[in-house]
């Protein structure tokens, strides 16, 4: 039985993922009350391929800090090493008015250190050439890391379609910015997952399921490219 884990998850470790199929990673939103060990626990006894860890507080949601706990990190390396699983991304970054973006220099250090491949960001400034700005130096300090800049957008805030994703990433001239869509964000905004043009051959793709899971899809051939 795993502690601080909801029963639902708590089932016979096994593989969903075969041979053909997109690897299945586990969101830390799924499991938004449960510290990263649990998280991990979690992810493998249930068998996901890997997952993505919260290692910057999102607005309004619960936190578990990682960052400067040094006992934390060991155990969560050990964890990750001894159940196979690989980071796929880390949470959660956002552009808000009075975000100062050395704050974010920690977190993408320590997902780094991880393995993880991107950094969730989000949108939450009116002023579109300031998200912009801050945007593209974000993606520098990722660029730093190794990391990519997955950016999501939600509704509710102020990068809130598709349409405005794309054009930013665009205004942005960054290799290392790429897209990641919530098809509920998506249904909520209007959008649609199929556009007429080609996809840019420097686009890749995140697909977050609803709030319960997330399935990230590196499809070079879905149209629309691509974390709370």
């Amino acid at each position: 039985m795993m502690a601080n884990v909801p029963p639902a998850l708590q089932a016979p470790a096994q593989t969903f993922s075969n041979k053909g199929l997109h690897p299945l990673f586990l969101a830390p939103t799924t499991l938004m009350d449960v510290g990263p060990l649990g998280v991990i626990e979690a992810a493998r006894e249930v068998g996901y391929d890997g997952l993505g860890l919260r290692l910057h507080p999102s607005p309004g949601l619960p936190y578990h800090p990682v960052v400067g706990d040094t006992a934390l990190i060991r155990h969560m390396k050990r964890a990750l090493a001894e159940s196979g699983l690989g980071v796929l991304d880390i949470y959660s970054f956002y552009l808000e008015p009075a975000t100062k973006l050395d704050d974010f220099l920690p977190a993408l250090s320590l997902g780094a250190e991880f393995g993880a491949r991107y950094a969730l960001v989000q949108g939450a400034d009116r002023c579109w050439s300031r998200l912009r700005d801050r945007f593209v130096e974000f993606c520098e300090q990722a660029s730093r890391f190794d990391l990519a800049a997955s950016l999501e957008f939600v509704p509710q805030r102020d990068l809130a379609t598709l349409e405005q994703t794309l054009q930013l990433i665009g205004e942005s001239g960054r290799s290392n910015a790429v897209i990641c869509v919530d098809p509920l964000h998506l249904a909520r905004a209007g959008g649609h997952l199929v556009r007429p043009e080609p996809p840019s051959a420097d686009r890749r793709a995140d697909t977050e399921v609803g709030s319960s899971g997330r399935v990230c899809s590196r499809d070079p051939r879905l149209s629309c490219r691509p974390a709370y």
